[in-house]
């Protein structure tokens, strides 16, 4: 299930039991609309959900070695604003900007999301 890198430090596997249950967790308790919320009860800006944390939840599922976008971009991309822009909360219903528009670490995680996946695919056991 763990594994080491070069440098010492070990992980969890991608398919690991424990990770992918703790990604479904969070999927299945946060997910509002397009978005997550940040944690259950979240009341910043009247806890609308970010489409900052929906991307995390792409990468998260998203395979080591993976050369296709994580999912949830369309998700994202239905938020943006008629210039292309990303908020950082959306209204759950309706999708539309609710909060900061636009913002750096919602396009960041974007950026992410789009590329191909960095990570070395996990050593077969």
């Amino acid at each position: 299930f763990e594994f080491q890198r070069r440098d010492g430090k070990r992980h969890l596997a991608h398919d690991d039991p424990r990770l992918v249950a703790t990604v479904d967790a969070v999927d299945t308790t946060l997910r509002r609309g397009p978005g997550l919320l940040r944690y259950p009860g979240d009341p910043y800006v009247g806890g609308n959900p970010w489409l900052l944390t929906r991307l995390w939840l792409g990468l998260a599922r998203r395979e080591p070695g993976a050369t296709g976008p994580a999912e949830g971009l369309a998700d994202v991309a239905a938020c943006a604003t008629t210039a292309g822009l990303l908020a950082e909360q959306v209204d759950a219903d309706t999708g539309r900007p609710v909060w900061v528009v636009p913002l750096a670490w919602t396009h960041a995680f974007l950026a992410l999301a789009c590329r191909p996946d960095h990570r070395p695919a996990a050593p077969a056991a």
